[in-house]
This record gives C-alpha cells, sequence and structure tokens, in this order.
C-alpha cells in the first residue's frame, strides 16, 4: 500500500501581508477539523443523496449519520493523499521538502511582499523549484506549484491524525466487501481513497452512496457510474493491483516496473472492446506505476554507485544479492548483502516504560512504507530508559569505507547509546545516534578486519510522544556473510581429521558461498572451555585449516582465504552446561564479495 507519514510538521497558512492574528497562533500546531461552509456544503450527505433521488427512511438516516466523520475523514485525507503522490513520485524526503517551504515562508512573510494568494503561491513554487534544484532534485515548475497547492491545501483543511490514509482505505474496502464478498485491497479501494483534482466532489459523492448501498447490483452500479465502463470491465478491475503503493526496496520496484497486465485484462484491450475510459484507467495507471518504480531504481542505482565509489574493492555482482531499501524518511539505503545484511535474533530485552514488541526490531524493515503507529508488532518501541541487544546469525558488522550500521528507525531519530561486541559479553562503545541520520561508522572503533555480530541499543531516556527510539530494523552496510558448523558435524572429539560425513556438508556450504563469485573467505574454529587455552588455539585453528582445504577443493581461485584459531576465546553462550558447550564448538565462515 502508498505509504503515508502522520503530519508531524508545523502547520502554516500561506498568506498575504495581511494575515490574521489567528491564524498565526495556530500556525505552530495540528490543529482539529474545521470544515469551510463551502466543504459542509459538499460533506451534507443526507442533502445529496436525497436531491439524487434517495428514499431516506428513519432508521437508514440514523445509520448513515454514523458514517459522516468517515466521509469528513475522507475529504480531509483525501488532500494528504494528493500531497504524498506527488512526494511519492520523486521519492522525496518529506520533513526536507517541508523545511524548504517553511523556510520560504520565513523569508517572505519577513519581506511582507505577499499581494494575494494567488500571486503569493506562484512565487513560492518559483522559489520552491530553486532550492530542490540546489539539492540536486529535478523539478518541473509545474510540479513545484502542484506540491504548494497541495501543501496550502493541507494546512487550510486542518488536518487531524484522527483519520489515517491506510484506516481510510480499509473503510472502503470493508464498504465493498460487504456487497462484492471477500478479496484483497486493489486498484478500486486505492482509487477512491486517492485525491483527485479534476472529479473530487464526484468520487466523494460516489463514496457516500456506496457508504449507503444495500445490495451487490446497487453498489455495482454506482461504480459503473463513476469509471464509465463495462459490467465486464469492473469485474476486471476488481482483480487489477494497486498503483500508487510505495516500493520499500529495488528489486520490489524492478518487479514493479516489469509489471505485465493480466491476460484477460491484456486480451480485453487486444481486442479492442474497452470502453475509452477502461483503457485510460489501464493505461494511466501502468504509466504511474512504471513511473514510480523508475524513479526508485534511478535513486537506488545512485546509492549503490556511491557505496562502490567509496569500496572499489568491493565485488559487484548485476545478479547478485544486494538490494537498495528506502526509510520512512525517504532515504535510499544500500546494503551489499541485501535481506542478509539485518540483525536476526533478539538476544535480549529490557525494554523500559512504554516499550514493547522486542521481536520488531529484527528482519528486513517492514515498516518503512507504511504509516506510523504508536505501537505495531513489527516496531520494537524500545521505551524510557529501555535496552535491547540484536544478533546477526547469518552475517557480521565489519567496517568499510563511509557508513557501517543503519537503524531503520521510526518516527523522531531519539539519542540511542550504540554498542558493537564480537561475542556478546565484550562490548565496544561506539556513541549516541541522534539528529537527521541513523547511519553510524564504526570505523573510529575498530580494527582492521574485525567482525562484531552484536548490537547494543540503550535509551538515553529522552522523554516524548512515544518514549525510546522506535526501531524497524537495524543493518549491516559493511557485513559479511556468516555459515556456521557444529563442530560435531564435522569433527570427532578432540580431532580435526573431518569425518566422512563432514565432506558433503562443506559442498553445499561451498554451493551457498558461491552467490559471491569472488570473495575473501575467513575461516575461524572455536572449541568449549575444557581443556586448556594452549590446546584449545591449537586444536580450533587445525580445524580451520581442515575446513579451508576441503572448501578449496570446491571453489575457484578467486576467493583468498584467511585462518584463525580463537580457542574458547569467543563463546557464543556461557560454557556452563553441556548444551552450550556444543554450541561453542564450532567453524565460522566470513565470506565478504570483494575483488581482491
Amino acid at each position: 500500500m502508498k505509504r503515508f507519514i502522520y503530519i508531524s510538521f508545523s502547520v502554516f497558512i500561506f498568506s498575504c501581508g495581511n494575515t490574521s492574528e489567528k491564524n498565526k497562533e495556530t500556525s505552530n500546531t495540528v490543529p482539529t477539523v474545521q470544515e469551510s461552509s463551502e466543504q459542509d456544503d459538499e460533506i451534507d450527505l443526507f442533502a445529496d443523496l436525497e436531491e439524487d433521488g434517495w428514499e431516506m427512511d428513519e432508521e437508514t438516516r440514523d445509520g448513515l449519520e454514523n458514517l459522516e466523520k468517515f466521509l469528513e475523514g475522507v475529504e480531509n485525507f483525501s488532500i494528504e493523499s494528493n500531497y504524498e503522490m506527488l512526494l511519492n513520485k520523486h521519492q522525496l524526503n518529506r520533513g526536507d521538502l517541508n523545511r524548504s517551504i517553511e523556510a520560504i515562508t520565513q523569508e517572505r512573510l519577513g519581506r511582507g511582499d505577499g499581494t494575494n494568494a494567488q500571486e503569493e503561491a506562484a512565487a513560492y513554487a518559483v522559489q520552491l523549484q530553486g532550492k530542490m534544484k540546489e539539492a540536486g532534485l529535478g523539478m518541473t515548475l509545474e510540479e513545484a506549484e502542484s506540491l504548494v497547492a497541495a501543501y496550502n491545501a493541507s494546512a487550510d483543511q486542518k488536518l487531524t491524525s484522527k483519520y489515517k490514509g491506510t484506516e481510510t482505505e480499509k473503510e472502503i474496502h470493508s464498504i465493498l466487501q460487504k456487497q462484492l464478498g471477500n478479496r484483497p485491497s486493489g486498484f478500486i479501494e486505492e482509487n477512491l481513497n486517492t485525491y483527485q483534482t479534476n472529479n473530487n466532489k464526484e468520487r466523494l459523492s460516489t463514496l457516500r452512496k456506496l457508504a449507503a448501498s444495500t445490495s451487490e447490483m446497487e453498489t455495482r452500479n454506482i461504480l459503473l457510474a463513476y469509471y464509465e465502463i463495462s459490467d465486464k470491465e469492473l469485474l476486471l478491475l476488481e482483480k487489477f493491483p494497486k498503483v500508487l503503493e510505495k516500493l520499500p526496496s529495488e528489486k520490489i520496484a524492478i518487479k514493479s516496473r516489469d509489471y505485465q497486465l493480466p491476460k484477460a485484462i491484456e486480451d480485453h484491450l487486444k481486442k479492442g472492446l474497452a470502453t475509452p475510459k477502461f483503457r485510460e484507467l489501464i493505461v494511466e495507471s501502468l504509466a504511474q506505476k512504471k513511473e514510480l518504480a523508475t524513479t526508485f531504481i534511478s535513486e537506488a542505482n545512485k546509492a549503490r554507485k556511491k557505496f562502490y565509489t567509496n569500496n572499489p574493492s568491493w565485488f559487484q555482482n548485476e545478479e547478485g544479492v544486494d538490494n537498495t531499501y528506502i526509510d520512512e524518511r525517504g532515504n535510499f539505503v544500500f546494503l551489499p548483502l541485501g535481506d542478509l545484511a539485518f540483525a536476526d535474533a533478539v538476544v535480549k530485552e529490557q525494554l523500559g516504560t512504554s516499550g514493547a514488541h522486542a521481536e520488531g526490531a529484527i528482519g528486513i524493515p517492514d515498516m518503512s512504507t507504511k504509516r506510523f503507529k504508536e505501537v505495531d508488532p513489527k516496531i520494537c518501541n524500545l521505551g524510557l530508559k529501555g535496552q535491547l541487544t540484536v544478533a546477526f546469525t547469518n552475517n557480521a558488522l565489519s567496517n568499510v569505507n563511509g557508513p557501517d550500521l543503519y537503524i531503520f528507525e521510526m518516527g523522531a531519530i531519539e539519542p540511542t547509546h550504540l554498542e558493537i561486541s564480537k561475542n556478546g559479553s565484550d562490548w565496544i562503545a561506539v556513541g549516541k545516534i541522534e539528529g537527521g541520520t541513523a547511519a553510524v561508522d564504526i570505523e573510529p572503533f575498530v580494527k582492521e578486519g574485525d567482525s562484531f555480530n552484536y548490537v547494543r541499543l540503550t535509551d538515553l531516556e529522552t522523554p516524548s510522544g512515544i518514549p525510546g527510539a522506535d526501531i524497524d530494523a537495524v543493518a549491516a552496510i559493511g557485513g559479511a556473510m556468516l555459515l556456521s558448523l557444529d563442530s560435531s558435524v564435522l569433527f570427532d572429539s578432540g580431532s580435526y581429521e573431518l569425518k566422512e560425513l563432514a565432506h558433503e556438508a562443506l559442498e553445499k556450504l561451498a554451493n551457498q558461498i558461491k552467490t559471491f563469485p569472488k570473495g575473501t573467505i575467513s575461516v575461524n574454529g572455536h572449541t568449549d572451555s575444557d581443556g586448556s587455552a594452549t590446546s584449545n588455539s591449537v586444536l580450533s585453528k587445525n580445524r580451520a585449516k581442515a575446513v579451508a582445504n576441503a572448501l578449496e577443493q570446491h571453489l575457484s581461485k578467486d576467493y583468498k582465504f584467511t585462518i584463525e584459531g580463537y580457542g574458547a576465546s569467543h563463546p557464543l553462550v556461557p560454557n556452563t552446561t553441556k548444551e552450550n558447550k556444543q554450541k561453542n564448538r564450532r567453524v565460522e565462515i566470513l565470506i565478504t564479495p570483494t575483488n581482491q
């Protein structure tokens, strides 16, 4: 679904020189809905329906009264929807855009050079276009004018957080489900929920009629009249996917760009039987879908190019696992290991006041394109003074040129203390995450070649609406693919000669390594705490050598091997039980996709 973000910026009205004191007082708050008389007339549910010849008994009227606020919310949110759609087109960072407009506002108010609303808006658009150009964001004057108009409308509408786009679309879906049966929310719901400059009043009138509909035939007739298409085309449209959904990653954007029409729709268009309105809907929707995807891919390529420019030794594979993701603020984050880059286990949680859902911080970011909610199982609310430790189990954090770690945080980036560790016991304090970025460079705190499996985040007790950081995912930008084998699978107790069955396991592991055609492979042996430190160090290194020699037989010479024996110095868990000791006896393989 297309992403909608809470409007938390300072709302202001584009004003002339005679801005009222009342408007000035409300310009820095998020006010309640106060519709103009013109809007009240447009939202007059009963008058519109009765004017269209709908009979209204007392029971129906009472039921429809419950829909008034919902429909007002649709009207209000439609303005925000248009604003989001315009931002989405260029994948603009909403906060940066708002700050640019607000800077222009202060400048113009200071000069007091506004004459009338139309001229003022035109002047804002010219200045906004210039600021976007300075920021390296191409934008036509028409697009700048549209953004200014949408921003102006959003202020005039005095949007509240009571009605959210996601919930509004769900309401429309629920209304249609009652008459058309269960099916996924798709194009029709999205289209009816999206602000449209050319026929917005007709769209709202259609929503009212759908809300009052009592049969499937009535519902279909309302939709047929609105879209001006045939019965068959309405059935086809019901199966058409959403067009304006926010894209979470480059790989999904590529699929969206290459989207093929369902055969039934394609055949209908090819046979020349399509009505003009249906053909127009499909052609425009495909163009929008492709444009959004192409824009995302273009920005993703910029992020990829920046990483490889800073790290020329990293191997670039056009069909590799790398991927670019977008965070809630519209930042593009390139990860050379793709989905493997994310922390995937919660080791310890001590969530503070209002903290919840520690598991929401692991795995890929799954809320970056959604409207932020205060509590959601997919987001970890760290809570006031809360602490969370996560682990990378199939990858490891390492140092590269530029940022090494990225915290996908929702809402405001709240001051959080960050630590990293090799073993989950000995911690390195990296410092404080705060301000406008969640990208972290660990270089000043680590040695060359170091890798880390644990990240600990601690809230620094900064009071806010939702105390503590709200974490969607934790990613290692500079990482290595981590594969681990239990020593009992490979060796007999105290031995470093590979078992017969070990060769089969290592062949499978070699196939996983081939995900990267070139790279550096670090093979690291580990033991439990039984025995002397010297004997454990020797045993672990000999086991690492045996594994490296076996892997070399299955891999090309494009891989460079390093071997280490750590003995019992890097336990996964305390060596306090038989089960824990078994976990600590292992051989770990880290693969970094490099050209060297």
